[in-house]
């Protein structure tokens, strides 16, 4: 019973964690972390402050509508919603 006890009971294989396709900006990296602090007081105080730093991010292309449309139809539109279902495409 002690070596169950004092097994891990989750293991994370770093090959498991999607990788980013380009690297993250450290700026943008930075305000993740602050998003997901634990502590409230560590966090943006609203969104307008995620804004403004989103903004203040330099060399990030441009996001339009048209961007976002053609990002989702190449990774989500295709992607099947159970990995053993078939492919399903969404419609929009």
């Amino acid at each position: 019973i002690r070596d169950l006890v004092q097994r891990p009971r989750i293991t994370i294989v770093a090959d498991d964690v999607h990788k980013p396709s380009r690297p993250v900006p450290g700026m943008l990296e930075d305000l993740i972390m602050q998003c997901l602090a634990k502590d409230p007081a560590e966090r943006p105080p609203h969104v307008d402050a995620i804004i403004d730093v989103l903004d203040a991010i330099p060399d990030v292309p441009v996001w339009t509508e048209a961007t976002a449309s053609q990002w989702w139809a190449d990774h989500v539109a295709t992607r099947p919603l159970d990995p053993n279902a078939e492919t399903t495409n969404v419609q929009t």
